[in-house]
């Protein structure tokens, strides 16, 4: 009970303070922030959530960068985008996003874009 708990209180501070844009975040940071020992953390990410916590944290940062992405990606790189979503490189980003997406960014975002026309296509 103790664990759900803490993984509801874990991921409710990951969405609502969204501290996985800071590019330093660790999980002596997360702890810190919920009071609980950094050991219950990785408890409770690695078993509970059934991730580490650096690809916790990415899977946050390639969410976020989807939802960026539609909005600036016209106005600005990749690389900025996925430096504001919290990586500090773009191979860290790329790595992240394919572990997360299971394919490259650009491929994965021209997939989504056809998707969407043939979508719009099927409603119209």
């Amino acid at each position: 009970n103790q664990l759900a708990e803490y993984s509801f209180s874990m991921k409710k501070l990951m969405e609502e303070a969204e501290l996985y844009l800071l590019h330093d975040f660790q999980i002596i940071d997360l702890a810190a922030k919920l009071d609980i020992p950094v050991h219950h953390c990785s408890y409770i990410i690695n078993n509970h959530i059934g991730k580490n916590f650096r690809d916790w944290i990415n899977g946050y940062r390639v969410n976020y960068f989807l939802k960026q992405y539609p909005i600036k990606g016209d106005k600005i790189t990749i690389e900025a985008i996925a430096n504001e979503s919290g990586f500090k490189s773009l191979a860290t980003f790329y790595n992240a996003f394919k572990k997360e997406k299971g394919a490259m960014p650009s491929h994965y975002l021209n997939q989504e874009e056809s998707r969407k026309l043939l979508n719009k296509e099927m409603i119209d």
